[in-house]
């Protein structure tokens, strides 16, 4: 625990006055007690311009000897401008800072004499002591990745840090992900197949009957709780099983998905109430839940997708073309060129980046929409129809292929009459949704284009694609995003 005062400076003060009113409370026999950093709030004008005091950087990184003593600022944070001007407060707050050191030089004793180097000489201990903090010793810990072709695996010196030996240790959680010393997963796999078996017996036990929960709150529970805690990093540590080429026997998390397919089927019966001897794809269809085979790819190939769309400017961006060039390679493969061998998706250069365009407040569309409930109202409306321009389209798929097609109607001068269309590529890389989309832009171009856009209510768009009528009124992102910004 460290003792934290926090004090918000006014920016108009002079530098000497920033200085005094820092290193007035130091003066005291108080400050030995607690670890001082300064927090401090910029002002803004009218005009939402910072306005900040230039002194203060400069004062804060250095004090002066206190009681003999050098007292070293940790850090510098801004606060909220509420807190009053000169006050101060006095926190405690846990250290959780997670330090990782990866070393690679060579064999295991080059990399622990090279550990050694980095925290003695002039490394991590004096970079502590400039810092004004201490390392826990006693909360190290190492772990080593031989990889011996041949014989037993080598052993490690200890590691030896101010007479202090560092736990060895032969697993490690990184980022909620358990890396063991052989890169095997399966120390991850048994730690998501307990933490699961765990809450699905707990599901369990609170499913009654008569008075307990309702089995659809269980099914939510399930959903909501139970997947996302066992298939969290799912994309890292677990490869789908699947025949190589040329090769009968499965290869991949086999045994993973074994346990996993033991826990699901439990989960299954205590969402359903059925019988422990009822089959289990019986009960995944009454639970309107995937097999777990299915589940598990689903998430790989989302998070896969999720890599591949990020923009151009993104840093993971070009790692995910270098996988995707490379995925045909088999030999220690990382699991995002894996993932993109097993699904083979498009390039990432295909992949659409869905951009969130952002709306006023106050924005509403310029447009109506009316949607008959069957198709007799439909004939009779268009019987009845009045209205001097009228334009159609409609997009399908032919030959493999999608397109559009729109055409302009006007009942008073047929030579007014235009046709555009517009042919997509292949329907691999394109939906019949996106044809009907790039239709109703068509539409608005023929619109642009005519003379009588100007006169109210003579004019008509007919469109029979009822799920992008409703998609041009409901501004959530979504796929194919695009086409609705350019009809907004």
């Amino acid at each position: 625990m460290q003792d934290i005062k926090i004090l918000q400076m006014n920016t108009h003060k002079s530098k000497t006055a920033t200085f005094d009113l820092i290193n007035e409370d130091k003066d005291s026999s108080y400050s030995d007690n607690y670890d001082i950093i300064c927090i401090q709030e910029p002002w803004r004008d009218a005009y939402g311009n910072a306005r900040q005091n230039y002194h203060w950087t400069m004062v804060y990184l250095y004090s002066r000897p206190v009681l003999g003593r050098e007292v070293l600022l940790c850090s510098i944070i801004l606060v909220n401008k509420r807190i009053p001007t000169g006050s101060w407060q006095t926190l405690e707050i846990p250290d959780t800072n997670d330090i990782n050191i990866v070393v690679d030089v060579g064999t295991l004793e080059e990399n622990v004499q090279a550990l050694k180097t980095f925290m003695d000489m002039n490394g991590g201990f004096a970079w502590a002591l400039a810092h004004n903090c201490n390392f826990a010793l006693d909360k190290f810990i190492v772990i080593h990745f031989p990889h011996p072709r041949n014989g037993p695996t080598p052993k490690a010196p200890p590691l030896s840090l101010r007479d202090t030996t560092v736990k060895e240790t032969e697993s490690v959680c990184v980022l909620g992900v358990m890396l063991d010393s052989q890169l095997k997963w399966k120390v991850q796999q048994a730690s998501a197949l307990g933490e699961a078996t765990s809450i699905v017996s707990a599901l369990w036990r609170i499913t009654w009957p008569s008075q307990g929960v309702s089995l659809k709150m269980i099914r939510r529970l399930y959903i909501s709780v139970v997947i996302l805690k066992m298939t969290y990093g799912l994309d890292v540590w677990y490869t789908p099983p699947h025949c190589p080429e040329g090769g009968q026997k499965r290869v991949g998390s086999v045994s993973a998905l074994h346990g996993l397919e033991k826990v699901h089927r439990q989960a299954l019966l205590s969402i359903t109430g059925a019988m422990r001897s009822a089959p289990t794809d019986l009960l995944e269809t009454h639970a309107n839940l995937l097999p777990m085979r299915y589940l598990l790819e689903k998430i790989c190939y989302r998070s896969l997708i999720r890599i591949f769309s990020l923009p151009d400017n993104h840093p993971i961006r070009k790692m995910a073309s270098n996988a995707y060039q490379h995925r045909n390679t088999t030999t220690h493969s990382p699991p995002l060129q894996t993932l993109s061998r097993l699904f083979d998706p498009p390039a990432p250069s295909d992949v659409e980046t869905i951009t969130p365009l952002a709306h006023p407040p106050d924005y509403d569309v310029l447009f109506s929409c009316d949607i008959p409930p069957d198709k007799d109202q439909v004939y009779t409306r268009e019987e009845n129809n009045r209205r001097r321009i009228n334009i159609y389209s409609d997009g399908s798929r032919i030959d493999s292929h999608a397109g559009a097609a729109a055409v302009l109607l006007d009942k008073q001068n047929p030579a007014n009459n235009q046709v555009l269309q517009h042919q997509l590529s292949a329907l691999k890389l394109h939906t019949t949704y996106e044809a009907e989309g790039i239709g109703v832009v068509l539409r608005l171009a023929l619109l642009q284009n005519c003379l009588h856009t100007n006169q109210d209510n003579t004019n008509m768009i007919g469109l029979d694609s009822k799920s992008f009528i409703e998609a041009t009124f409901n501004f959530k992102h979504r796929p194919r995003q695009y086409i609705i910004d350019e009809i907004h």
